[in-house]
């Protein structure tokens, strides 16, 4: 029976009524909750601004408002009232810079490495070197040095700094340039016949450079190959599903991610032909984040690689930055992501509201050839690396980068050459002894500044104030403790040592043959290559 016309029209009328009524109903109260806080929020910002005793800064309210807002979801949903350049930066890992990198220690902000061939390195500016102020504005803090260093890829910036070695204050005229944060920060061949990549960050053109890097070394015929993770804290999905395609074969899921929209709802499988097909080992630790744990999870899934080391981060959340208005965004966490087994690697609770049962006991999952894994917080990995545990002071030198410090200043004194067979003897282990003493290392310490700031609790007390001449007593212990914490663990101090020397000095391939006996994840995964090659 044929529909006439009009019957139709009436039809369709009546269908799309009866959809946009189901969706008012189910989505109505929503709308209506938005529109009421919304008009309550207004209200309160306008009702302060104009009333309170203070006269208060209205963008910087609003900021304070948004923050404490976002902080009741999760640590990554932030908003961003960022120029483009940081934008660029967050989403591809590129902006304009001089080629410095620093650390912040104690009141004084060092520069911790130089990148070669940048304007700094072309300048002349070293590691060590103090920034005093940029373009003439003293440099207070990090967030200072951040807004101030920046810029547009060709304009110039004036860096004063003070040397050490000759506490004098030097000017440099520098110009930024384009830079893109390297992905891949080794290729080399260690052990014999390995190959040894470290991926540094997901970023723009990762899966790219990983190409790149699996063709050359495939050039070298490589009998095995480490892929390292370690400290990756991840970056860009794409680029996570791009590299683990260079490993698996065609049509392979990699990740799947799950949120409340449609377009949050997403798979990720390769289509493409595998780069490099050859056994290999994953590396991965504590700071194994994100992307990191995309790639290591679907190529552990689908029992393509050894995964090596230590319980990664898990943090198994997707981001999307958003554009809101005047140049600011807002980046939200829109989605979680699943391993090919169906794995979620975040089941901690990720905010205060949400009723989402993060905290579900563990359940177990299966790999392609049948091998169970479980669904936890992080990828665990099938070979476990154990290392010797390390005193707080020296785990605070390494973090710090205070070794690296004293490396700059021991080879600018230094003449010798140095070539792979470099040891750290016992002058230039007691160079780093009195390089402690004579820098008072201790007193930037996490504890000694504790300390401090009990003195100053005190201070306005004087019936505490017998305390301070105790605390004062127990910095100088400090001192005495770090000391003797050095001297036993010389070892491990003096392989840091050594390798931070190395790296300056050598090549990046002469520098990884000549220390990756003193990398017990490097020893573990040259001895599982080893096995699956017999």
């Amino acid at each position: 029976m044929k529909l006439t016309r009009r019957l139709r029209f009436t039809l369709a009328g009546l269908t799309l009524f009866l959809l946009l009524t189901g969706f008012l109903a189910a989505n109505g109260d929503l709308f209506f909750q938005i529109t009421r806080n919304l008009e309550i929020f207004s209200k309160v910002y306008r009702l302060v601004l104009i009333n309170y005793v203070d006269e208060i800064d209205p963008t910087t309210f609003t900021g304070e408002g948004i923050d404490a807002m976002l902080k009741t979801l999760d640590p990554y949903t932030v908003f961003l009232n960022s120029s483009g350049a940081e934008i660029d930066l967050l989403m591809t890992g590129n902006t304009a810079g001089v080629g410095i990198s620093v650390v912040k220690r104690g009141k004084e902000i060092r520069i911790s490495e130089i990148i070669e061939g940048y304007s700094a390195h072309r300048e002349g500016v070293r590691v060590g070197d103090v920034i005093l102020s940029i373009d003439s504005v003293k440099i207070n803090s990090l967030s200072d040095l951040s807004t101030r260093a920046r810029g547009n890829a060709g304009s110039k910036v004036t860096l004063t700094i003070r040397r050490d070695d000759t506490n004098e204050e030097l000017t440099f005229k520098l110009t930024r340039e384009k830079m893109e944060t390297q992905s891949v920060l080794a290729s080399e061949v260690i052990a014999g016949n390995l190959g040894y990549i470290k991926l540094y960050r997901f970023n723009k053109n990762a899966g790219d450079d990983i190409k790149k890097a699996l063709i050359g070394l495939q050039e070298k015929n490589i009998g095995g190959l480490i892929l390292d993770l370690r400290g990756n804290p991840g970056g860009r999905l794409d680029e996570a599903a791009s590299v683990a395609k260079k490993f698996l074969p065609n049509k392979a899921l990699i990740v799947s991610t799950r949120g409340r929209s449609a377009e949050s709802n997403k798979s990720f499988s390769s289509d493409e032909t595998p780069v490099y097909t050859g056994p290999m080992v994953v590396l991965i630790d504590s700071m194994s984040a994100s992307a990191s744990e995309i790639v290591a999870g679907a190529l552990q899934d689908h029992d393509r690689a050894v995964i090596v080391g230590k319980q990664s981060y898990g943090k198994g959340l997707v981001q999307t930055i958003l554009p809101v208005a005047y140049d600011t965004n807002v980046k939200i966490t829109t989605a979680r992501y699943f391993t090919p087994s169906g794995r979620c690697i975040q089941i901690r609770p990720i905010n205060q509201l949400s009723e989402h049962p993060d905290t579900l006991k563990p359940r177990e999952f299966k790999t392609d050839k049948g091998k169970i894994v479980l669904e936890a917080n992080g990828i665990s990995p099938d070979v476990a690396v154990t290392e010797e545990p390390v005193p707080q002071m020296i785990s605070e030198l390494i973090e710090e980068k205070l070794i690296a410090d004293f490396v700059a200043s021991w080879l600018t004194g230094n003449t010798e050459p140095v070539t792979p067979s470099f040891q750290v003897n016992d002058a230039v282990f007691n160079a780093f002894l009195a390089w402690l003493k004579k820098e008072k290392v201790s007193e930037s310490l996490e504890l000694s500044t504790y300390l401090d700031d009990i003195v100053i609790s005190l201070a306005d007390d004087t019936k505490y104030s017998r305390f301070s001449k105790k605390i004062t007593e127990a910095k100088t212990q400090l001192s005495e403790d770090l000391n003797e914490d050095v001297v036993s663990h010389r070892n491990l101090v003096s392989s840091l040592i050594r390798k931070e020397i190395l790296t300056r000095k050598l090549s990046m391939a002469e520098m990884l043959n000549a220390t990756w006996k003193q990398d017990a994840y490097l020893v573990k995964s040259a001895e599982i290559l080893k096995e699956r090659k017999n």
